[in-house]
């Protein structure tokens, strides 16, 4: 996945963007539509130790790699990707519409292939975060330590999800 500033092909979003990083997945073939999509991969934001998946790509040219789980069935899927940049989550967007949480997706076509036979939990999108969740609206310039990245939980292999 790749998460670069507007305009530039060669810079990560802002290393200001203390942010988390996160990947759902869902068939090709079921367009995104209802609950098809399931989270492989997150990166939360480390407010004790204040490191980030900004610092990540900006090692990396914009570039973030993440593997998908054992289990995933074999499949066309939509993987998107996305940061959720904290720097204005401080405010909701309704109360500032400069402020508030800033989400970046990056969205791109891959192909899993193997025996994976995994039933993994599914959501929607729109609908898994809301302007008041703990990682949505969050104040990490008042010292909050206690981030915890919104959304559904992640896929894990051995875990048996619905």
């Amino acid at each position: 996945m790749h998460f670069h500033e507007s305009g530039s092909t060669d810079r990560a979003i802002s290393d200001s963007h203390k942010d988390s990083c996160l990947a759902n997945m869902a068939k090709a073939e079921s367009n995104g539509d209802s609950k098809v999509r399931f989270k492989p991969y997150e990166d939360e934001y480390g407010a004790s130790s204040d490191t980030c998946c900004a610092d990540t790509l900006t090692k990396n040219a914009g570039a973030l790699k993440a593997t998908i789980p054992a289990g995933v069935p074999s499949s066309s899927y939509l993987l998107r990707g996305g940061a959720i940049a904290l720097h204005g989550a401080n405010c909701a967007y309704i109360e500032d519409k400069d402020a508030g949480a800033g989400l970046f997706p990056s969205c791109t076509m891959i192909s899993v292939i193997g025996t994976g036979a995994a039933s993994l939990r599914k959501y929607a999108i729109p609908g898994i975060y809301d302007k008041n969740d703990p990682g949505i609206s969050f104040n990490l310039w008042d010292g909050e330590t206690n981030y915890v990245i919104p959304g559904p939980e992640i896929y894990t292999p051995g875990t048996l999800l619905q």
